[in-house]
């Protein structure tokens, strides 16, 4: 398929499925280069400072990656730690905390916006095939499948972040606690 042989209509159902398909990828990429941390590597030297009972270098470890889920719940864990409560219940309510306003679920949807719009874009371009009687293109469905791809892998990654995050916070509190 040439551009140049392209109907109006056409490059209107490209353009809306590209847009798709970029909008999908903002919270994708959020989540794999701001959020996502090596939590093994992270969770294994915070362990390795607090048994040298460095929880000053451990808070401030904690501060690299200002975006990363973990080192935000786990510099307000320390925090707390270090502040004098040793209550399990008030370290894991301060790793939600640490996570901002809503906690870790509000944080990890961000930015919210992005998969309803990415859909609606796929829908509006789907439609568009449908109504406009052209001969749609294999190029369209590919975009309007790796749009919804996109926003797919974004919530299984979502949750993989979440689930990685809650389990090294529950491995710190026990840390703390014991």
């Amino acid at each position: 398929m040439e551009f140049s042989k392209m109907s109006q209509t056409e490059m209107l159902i490209f353009g809306i499925l590209g847009a798709a398909v970029l909008v999908s990828l903002i919270k994708h990429i959020r989540l794999m280069f701001k959020v996502k941390i090596n939590a093994a590597a992270f969770m294994a030297q915070i362990k390795k400072l607090i048994d040298a009972k460095n929880v000053d270098r451990a808070i401030k470890l904690s501060s690299v990656a200002q975006d990363a889920l973990l080192c935000r719940g786990t510099k307000a864990v320390l925090e707390t730690w270090q502040g004098g409560n040793k209550d399990s219940y008030s370290l894991r309510e301060s790793f939600e905390r640490g996570a901002g306003v809503g906690g870790v679920d509000q944080y990890l949807k961000k930015p919210a916006w992005a998969p309803p719009l990415a859909l609606v874009f796929v829908a509006a371009g789907v439609y568009l095939i449908f109504s406009s009687g052209i001969q749609p293109h294999n190029a369209h469905w590919g975009m309007a499948g790796a749009a919804v791809f996109l926003v797919i892998i974004s919530y299984v990654t979502q949750s993989r972040i979440k689930k990685e995050s809650l389990r090294a916070r529950d491995e710190l509190v026990e840390k703390l606690t014991s």
